[in-house]
């Protein structure tokens, strides 16, 4: 009997998990992972698996028809200087105006381990790497990472001071 209950409860118990900002969001219309080159933007971590949320590639974009080429650091600049928001880079982009744009990079981080995994590059949104790193936590991704079963009875023990 013992053991039914301890498979049933296990599998009702949510993982808990932290979010630490590490770059807070700038603002709401301001999510782009433009805005946000070369930062991690936060981590998901239950204490075993850490998922880190980073912004990665390059920048290069226009922001006239003709005018100068912008890149990385300087790109992100000239657009604050311009006031320039999501919609406006959305502009951009239908313009041809992005040579090259980053993105948001979930990677996962096994404690015992000491690997980098990608999970996935995901939207170019704030909010929404944020919430992908969140939803990583689905037991059958972390289930499948190597040493990930031996965290699993870990992580249940302590749940259960067995």
């Amino acid at each position: 009997m013992k053991y039914l209950k301890f498979w049933k409860e296990s599998f009702e118990i949510p993982v808990q998990f932290k979010v630490e900002i590490e770059y807070p969001k700038i603002a709401e219309n301001r999510q782009s992972s433009f805005w946000y080159y070369d930062k991690t933007i936060a981590t998901v971590s239950d204490g075993f698996h850490t998922f880190v949320i980073r912004a990665q590639g390059e920048i290069d974009v226009s922001f006239t028809e003709d005018g100068e080429s912008y890149g990385n650091e300087d790109a992100v600049k000239k657009a604050m200087e311009l006031k320039l928001t999501d919609n406006d880079l959305d502009e951009l982009g239908r313009n041809d105006r992005f040579n090259r744009n980053n993105w948001f990079l979930v990677e996962y981080y096994h404690e015992e381990s000491n690997e980098d995994v990608e999970v996935s590059i995901v939207p170019v949104m704030y909010d929404d790497a944020i919430e992908t790193a969140k939803e990583s936590f689905d037991e059958d991704y972390i289930m499948n990472q190597g040493d990930c079963r031996k965290c699993k009875k870990i992580r249940t023990e302590q749940r259960f001071d067995l």
